[in-house]
């Protein structure tokens, strides 16, 4: 009875739909059995329609993409139940409210800046790797998947420019630790002694440069890591967004006449507020006059470089930048699943700075 009903709802989904085919897949009636077995209050066959049919919710379907509740009513909801039946989410099922009635992510019509609706495709790639459970720690334990990663990032560094696929990239948890990671590359590059020597092996007061429009996580690289937020200067942008250089420039040589070390700028592709690009050429020229590392947040941007329509003017230059943070891959036609931060890297010689 439970295949049949099954067996039914697949085949009312659109003919599309690839869900279709698995409707005659056994490992359906071992999943539902095997569930029903470890969670006896769960009807898996109601758990496995719930999630799909939200899953390939129609953009037709008029249904409430968002539902508000204040953050006491979550809390009250919540509290009210014991240690053990927080963690019973069986029981939650019943109360469909706790889980699909805030913001909708698998909804096709759920768009944020960083977040987007379910695309299908994504979502058997992120069931592959779920059943996989591969953790990417060595070759000897993923060797697969540590080669389709060299192969992804590879390509991802050819996009950006001539002379990169020779270069480095790692995948890091989100764009705030790529940037904390582009500054520890940074001061590792010009001041390697400090490694074994720590501060005292500097030359000077270290100072890094930004606009005063980038990401909260540049200044709190120079917190984290010893430099202090007075020595993340902010650097004035015009009426869109974007950072001037003659006010960079003017500052840094502000710095300099203090005795100061500037040795860090970093140029944003894609503001959080306004969507600015700063002028990654002219700021270049900039670094290369005062031997600067040039780093270029694009975790909001950085998808422009799959577009031939849009990468110029606003990525323009980018291919003279040490580092990129980037935070999301999409194509030109829809999004995909977006959980990861990428740092690229153009030396050769980097071994020494991931060390």
């Amino acid at each position: 009875e439970n295949f049949e009903r099954q067996k039914k709802f697949l085949e009312s989904l659109p003919k599309s739909c690839s869900i279709r085919m698995v409707r005659t897949f056994k490992a359906f009636d071992f999943i539902r059995n095997r569930c029903n077995q470890e969670l006896d209050r769960v009807n898996s066959q109601e758990f496995q329609e719930r999630i799909l049919q939200q899953a390939i919710a129609n953009r037709e379907d008029p249904y409430i993409i968002m539902t508000l509740k204040s953050i006491n009513g979550w809390s009250t909801q919540l509290s009210n139940k014991s240690p053990d039946e927080r963690v019973a989410w069986r029981k939650d099922l019943d109360n469909e409210e706790a889980v699909f009635a805030t913001q909708c992510h698998c909804h096709p019509h759920f768009f944020n800046q960083l977040s987007c609706g379910l695309d299908l495709v994504s979502m058997a790639g992120e069931w592959l790797t779920a059943t996989a459970n591969t953790n990417m720690f060595t070759y000897e334990i993923a060797p697969v998947f540590i080669l389709m990663e060299t192969v992804v990032m590879t390509h991802m560094r050819e996009i950006i420019g001539k002379g990169w696929a020779e270069g480095d990239s790692i995948f890091a948890p989100g764009g705030s630790i790529s940037n904390l990671y582009a500054f520890l590359a940074a001061r590792h590059k010009m001041f390697p002694q400090y490694k074994e020597k720590g501060i005292n092996a500097l030359p000077g007061q270290l100072v890094m440069f930004t606009s005063d429009q980038s990401h909260y996580s540049i200044k709190s690289c120079a917190s984290v890591c010893g430099l202090g937020t007075d020595n993340c200067v902010m650097v004035p942008t015009d009426i869109h967004g974007r950072l001037i250089p003659a006010e960079l420039e003017r500052l840094i040589l502000e710095r300099k006449a203090k005795g100061h070390i500037p040795f860090f700028v970093n140029a944003t592709s894609g503001t959080t507020v306004l969507g600015a690009f700063d002028p990654i050429s002219e700021i270049a020229d900039i670094c290369d006059k005062y031997n600067m590392w040039l780093h270029v947040d694009a975790a909001w941007g950085g998808g422009l470089l799959l577009s031939k329509k849009y990468r110029h003017p606003r990525l323009t230059g980018i291919e003279r930048f040490t580092l990129e943070t980037i935070k999301e891959v999409r194509s030109e036609r829809r999004y995909r699943f977006v959980f990861f931060g990428i740092i690229l890297l153009e030396s050769v010689a980097s071994e020494e700075i991931w060390e």
